[in-house]
């Protein structure tokens, strides 16, 4: 079964760099432009899981809207270049299954997947 994902991140290049990652995975991979869209492609479209970086926008208004938006199995792996000791637990109780530090590298977005299930 493939995967489809939803990464928001307003680096183009980064949302590349992890778009391509993720595909060669199997997955199928959408990459939101906007907030405006995010939310767009949330309510249309099922989703297994949601790439988002902490600072793409205000970041605990969105934790807030992504549930009344998504199906309850879909995970959230939040993207941060911070360290993961300083975020982690914060974002883990706003509903964040996972969190990566950027940069991102293939074996580290392995180990999320395989983490989260």
């Amino acid at each position: 079964m493939s995967l489809t994902s939803i990464i928001y991140d307003k680096n183009p290049i980064e949302a590349a760099h992890l778009s391509l990652m993720l595909k060669r995975k199997g997955q199928e991979v959408i990459t939101a432009k906007d907030e405006g869209h995010f939310f767009a492609l949330l309510k249309r479209k099922k989703v297994n899981c949601i790439l988002i970086d902490e600072n793409a926008t205000d970041i605990h208004k969105v934790l807030k809207k992504i549930p009344e938006e998504r199906h309850h199995q879909t995970k959230i792996i939040m993207m941060t270049s911070y360290s993961l000791n300083q975020i982690r637990n914060a974002y883990e109780e706003k509903g964040v299954n996972c969190c990566i530090q950027k940069p991102i590298y293939q074996s580290n977005l392995t180990d999320v997947f395989d983490k989260i299930g």
